[in-house]
């Protein structure tokens, strides 16, 4: 795709809120991460080890086959998931790898593992913006994933005379 956004999804969004959250397509570049026959479905790709861990104040619930709600009670937040966004937000437990993750959706779900890892890549991403993850996603993974660096925060300057 040629920069275009789309819903991060399989058909319907994997992040909804009030606010609907586009992204950039990454599907174009997924076949740089991995291919469905290589060794890339059993090991770390990318993630260089990172174990993505959910925020220790977010708290969420799965309702029946909607999704679910991720509660963050340090911001004062609800942010609403689509089945496949909480089935990832309940497996970044800290014990897996991005990779291992999208393996899971690609076992759980019909959905090819390149297209899988590229979107829970980009997942992650979101989450580290929106500060729902316990440490944020190390620049070098940002960067193998194809996504944005982190903004720098612009420290205030003291007016001059």
């Amino acid at each position: 795709m040629d920069g275009g956004t789309m819903l991060l999804s399989w058909r319907t969004p994997f992040w909804q809120s009030t606010l609907l959250i586009l992204m950039p397509c990454l599907i174009a570049s997924a076949c740089a991460f991995a291919s469905p026959d290589s060794t890339a479905l059993d090991g770390p790709v990318i993630s260089g080890g990172w174990h993505p861990a959910r925020h220790p104040d977010a708290a969420f619930r799965e309702i029946e086959d909607e999704g679910g709600l991720v509660v963050l009670s340090h911001k004062a937040e609800v942010k609403v998931l689509n089945p496949v966004g909480i089935r990832v937000f309940e497996l970044i437990d800290g014990t897996r790898t991005p990779e291992e993750v999208a393996r899971a959706v690609f076992d759980e779900f019909e959905v090819a593992y390149e297209t899988a890892l590229s979107d829970v890549y980009e997942f992650l991403g979101e989450l580290d913006k929106h500060g729902m993850l316990a440490h944020p996603m190390p620049e070098h993974v940002r960067k193998a994933a194809g996504l944005q660096p982190r903004p720098v925060a612009v420290e205030a300057q003291e007016p001059s005379n």
